[in-house]
């Protein structure tokens, strides 16, 4: 009996890693890219909830991100974003009183918490 739970488990991590392989190679395919040192940089932009179903806060939070110079280039789904911005938008990274490089909106969330409540 214990060891169908570790085929089981063997049988799942599997599954988990080929999932998290196909994320990745979905990251890494992108026209936009293949094109280094072309003027951009990229960041892929996470919400381990799902926020980004929700139309409003992706507006948000894209809004935040505009600031920095950052733009949306694709969603992939509810929980990843890939954005762009033009490398010369560095400049001005030391006026802005976030991180232009977060890659998670939960840290985004906490430092707006932060900015409101001072």
């Amino acid at each position: 009996m214990e060891f169908y739970w570790i085929v089981i488990f063997v049988v799942l991590l599997t599954m988990w890693s080929a999932v998290q392989q196909a994320q990745a190679d979905e990251e890494e395919r992108n026209p936009d890219l293949d094109s280094p040192g072309d003027g951009w940089e990229y960041k892929i932009l996470r919400s381990p909830k799902k926020r980004f179903k929700d139309l409003d806060f992706q507006r948000r939070v894209l809004a935040e991100d505009a600031a920095a110079g950052w733009s949306l280039l694709e969603k992939f789904d509810n929980t990843r974003l890939r954005l762009k911005r033009p490398v010369a938008a560095r400049e001005h990274d030391e006026l802005l009183d976030f991180d232009p490089y977060r890659i998670s909106v939960t840290s985004m969330l906490e430092a707006i918490k932060q900015r409101t409540q001072a």
